[in-house]
């Protein structure tokens, strides 16, 4: 963290959605043309985690692109990033234009965060849960205790075509 502000601008974020609609479906993409549930991306329990624990830090969850790069424009000496390995190169991708922009340091985090890959772009990555770590080391502080963040998350059913036909 050589080179960082006293107090400096930390803002963590998630892989960029490719669609408005996007959504995690770990069944659908091995099993096709079955009805199964789907998680739409929206919600970052690890991120609501973290900002619950540690208010400095500002969050966005799983934005657009466009919308990813506006909020670097607002400057930040760190961006980190909280994935899944299959997000991967999205995540390079954003660790590219935030070094474009001017980040001093990049941080991976979550289970993408255990891949090789992570060390190769990430100035530091973290594999463990890092509320207190970041309490004490960033900003100066003991987390007296873990506050639980409300969290409201949503399932979409998707049924393919072939069932809802009556025959």
């Amino acid at each position: 963290m050589a080179g960082l502000a006293t107090n400096p601008k930390v803002f963590l974020t998630t892989c960029y959605r490719r669609f408005r609609n996007d959504y995690w479906d770990a069944v659908g993409g091995q099993v096709f043309d079955l009805p199964r549930v789907a998680s739409p991306r929206k919600v970052s329990v690890s991120l609501r985690f973290i900002k619950q624990n540690v208010s400095e830090i500002e969050i966005l969850e799983y934005p657009s692109w466009n919308e990813y790069v506006a909020k670097l424009r607002e400057g930040w000496d760190i961006v980190g990033f909280s994935f899944f390995h299959h997000d991967l190169w999205e995540i390079l991708e954003m660790a590219e234009e935030a070094r474009r922009q001017g980040v001093k340091e990049i941080w991976a985090g979550g289970y993408g965060a255990l891949s090789d890959e992570s060390a190769r772009f990430a100035d530091r990555v973290f594999t463990v849960y890092v509320e207190d770590q970041l309490n004490r080391e960033i900003f100066g502080r003991k987390l007296d205790r873990l506050r639980h963040p409300p969290i409201v998350n949503s399932l979409n059913l998707h049924v393919p075509p072939r069932f809802l036909i009556k025959k």
